[in-house]
């Protein structure tokens, strides 16, 4: 709900929807050209649909009255908001991944980047930046403690390892609570492994 928020107060000081100021000031500047919040300028039927049947609750499995209100939906296809709906390839997620592993002002101040990717929680709770996951588990425990990134509900996967100086970008239609392991799961601790 904060993103929520905070994506209104930008609308009403700009006068521009989220989709719009995110296109301008993330898309165009990194060169993300298969990127939007929502379907955006995108080609509809090349987007991929996300599984549901047999899925995570969240995906709607099991409740007839989400069958018009899950990932797939007109709802969420055209509301491009910055905690699902947003649709891009994986090499424009691995664009934006390079925006913080190596800050060069394209996107953010280097010094802000930074303080994205540094951890904002207090000891004993989970790491996490500002919009980042923070930690080796991203990739399944072989990558530093640096390694910042993001898992979706509708089972995408991004990390990068400063240490290292890599990436990992998996995108798939399988919700994250579907399978155990996810192949997500799988595929990033794979990369780790043959990069460490």
């Amino acid at each position: 709900m904060g993103i929520l928020l905070a994506s209104e107060v930008a609308w009403k000081l700009s006068g521009k929807t989220i989709a719009k100021l995110v296109d301008e000031a993330v898309y165009e500047p990194l060169e993300m050209k298969h990127s939007a919040m929502g379907v955006g300028k995108l080609n509809r039927a090349s987007l991929l649909r996300c599984q549901v049947e047999k899925a995570a609750p969240e995906a709607g499995s099991g409740d007839p009255a989400s069958q018009h209100w899950d990932w797939n939906s007109e709802f969420w296809r055209r509301l491009g908001a910055p905690w699902g709906g947003a649709h891009g390839s994986a090499a424009d997620v691995a664009r934006f991944l390079e925006a913080f592993l190596r800050p060069e002002g394209r996107l953010l101040r280097p010094e802000t980047a930074n303080l994205m990717t540094a951890n904002h929680n207090p000891r004993g709770l989970r790491p996490r930046g500002l919009g980042f996951d923070l930690g080796r588990q991203l990739g399944g425990g072989r990558c530093s403690e640096g390694t910042f990134g993001h898992g979706g509900s509708t089972g995408t996967l991004c990390w990068a390892d400063p240490e290292s100086d890599a990436l990992c970008v998996v995108l798939t239609s399988l919700p994250s609570g579907a399978a155990h392991p996810h192949p997500r799961e799988v595929t990033s601790r794979l990369v780790a492994e043959a990069i460490g």
